[in-house]
């Protein structure tokens, strides 16, 4: 059975694995869709959650929570609510550029706003296959666009088609898992297997919704999920060009690789380099920042002023091991302060009850848990520390603040080089001055001054860039 030692050999194994050329995977066909590829986030997330860090999954809450999404039960009961309450009326989208959302993440949604709302109305509209999303936009948008949740009956639906699917992953993938991962691999098949099965129904009602609608283009906030690809493969086959608008900061190359969609706003260069080096061609590859990042300064005038001894933790976990170990590293640093400062720490959502739960019973002098919007959090510290790499980072560089990187927890993915601080220096700094360390400070780093992270327009960048390019669907 195969081994790793640490997580970053999982996440380069489960990205090769999917990004090799003519790969098992890639020769589970639906419909002549090869939605095998669908099924990485899945495999990937069981592997991390429930195998690599077996011995510190979390409560019982979160491994139910992890089962749920690793079985693709929580697309199975959305595809079933909307069947009842999606309305069969959609209003007339041909030729429309269409956002497009599976799952409800507010980051996401909002980067849509900001861009929609630098386009003709007339020619956007927004669909989803999740109700929680569906009803944010409805409640946010700042125009007259149709805001549509995909559901109902498909009329493609075919026993014949899935039973051959099956029968590919039988031929195909099953032998690879049993050579790799001996008796994990009788599990893993239940995985795929059921997440296969909701993912051809999804793959159906996508195909019927798009061939009736006709968009121009689909925009997706990722292309990385399994159900956020199989638009992908029925957009594909309708001659529908999608592209992705990059979500968040490139801790793993799952979740990014391979690139399922036409094309894809990158945040900055480095990212660019990255899917470059990856095989991706630099022709569906555009540099246009972030909407997320974009004109934070109206932020740092609207609350209160930074506090000169408030420092902000955060936790950024890759695996749950990774809670217990930064928590532990804030307890040493806080027990070692000659300063008077006051320390909040903030968990990765991801993780919230484990690292509630642990950093309750380590009791660190002068620490409470951070409760406040994530931004204004940032903007009232003097100085902020991350556990690891984290999207957080460029918004405390877009919003002023010096920011550090502990160095320790490798668990994720840094294509930007970040420079990491040894505890023991970053105490030293914090007792006698900052100015001791700012070399580490992210702050003063390259990226930091990239044009298209900080200041820019990227909503209207984005915009123009969508109307404007006319490009040719992937044939991957």
């Amino acid at each position: 059975m195969r081994n790793f030692d640490h997580f970053s050999e999982v996440d380069n194994y489960f990205a090769q694995l999917f990004l090799e050329e003519d790969n098992a995977f890639s020769k589970v066909i639906y419909r002549d869709a090869p939605v095998g590829l669908a099924l990485q986030h899945n495999l990937y997330d069981y592997f991390r959650r429930f195998v690599f860090a077996a011995q510190s999954r979390g409560s019982l809450f979160q491994r139910l929570a992890f089962k749920v999404r690793t079985y693709g039960w929580d697309h199975r009961i959305k595809f079933l609510m909307n069947r009842a309450i999606a309305s069969s009326s959609h209003g007339n989208i041909r030729g429309r550029i269409v956002f497009f959302a599976d799952n409800f993440v507010p980051r996401i949604l909002d980067d849509f706003l900001k861009v929609i709302v630098k386009m003709d109305s007339r020619k956007v509209a927004f669909c989803t296959s999740d109700y929680r999303a569906y009803s944010y936009i409805k409640k946010n948008k700042r125009a007259n666009y149709p805001v549509i949740l995909f559901g109902g009956k498909s009329k493609r639906r075919n026993i014949a088609a899935k039973k051959q699917a099956v029968q590919d992953l039988e031929l195909q993938v099953y032998p690879i898992l049993e050579k790799e991962f001996g008796y994990l691999a009788a599990k893993m098949r239940n995985i795929i297997k059921a997440n296969l099965n909701i993912l051809t129904d999804y793959y159906d009602l996508f195909y019927d919704q798009l061939d009736e609608l006709k968009p121009e283009k689909i925009v997706l906030g990722s292309d990385g999920f399994s159900v956020s690809r199989v638009i992908c493969f029925a957009a594909r086959q309708l001659g529908i060009e999608t592209c992705v608008l990059q979500h968040g900061f490139i801790d793993s190359q799952n979740g990014y690789l391979p690139l399922i969609a036409d094309n894809l706003f990158c945040w900055s260069v480095y990212e660019k380099k990255f899917f470059e080096r990856k095989g991706v061609s630099s022709e569906r590859l555009f540099v246009a920042g972030s909407p997320r990042f974009e004109n934070t300064s109206w932020l740092q005038g609207q609350t209160d002023p930074k506090s000169a001894d408030e420092l902000l933790f955060v936790i950024c976990p890759g695996i749950p091991q990774d809670v217990y170990d930064q928590i532990d590293q804030i307890r040493d640093i806080g027990s070692q302060l000659k300063t008077g400062y006051k320390i909040r720490v903030r968990p990765h959502p991801y993780y919230k009850d484990l690292a509630v739960s642990y950093f309750k019973t380590k009791q660190i002098d002068n620490a409470v848990l951070d409760e406040d919007p994530f931004l204004q959090s940032i903007n009232q510290s003097s100085l902020v520390v991350f556990g690891n790499v984290s999207t957080g980072v460029f918004e405390t560089v877009g919003l002023g603040r010096s920011v550090y990187i502990l160095s320790g927890t490798q668990n994720k993915f840094d294509i930007y080089g970040f420079p990491r601080i040894e505890k023991s220096l970053l105490l030293k700094g914090l007792n006698e001055g900052v100015s001791l360390i700012k070399e580490y400070d992210i702050l003063n780093a390259p990226m930091a001054g990239s044009a298209s992270l900080v200041g820019a327009e990227s909503s209207s960048v984005i915009a123009d860039m969508l109307i404007a390019h006319k490009g040719a669907t992937s044939n991957l």
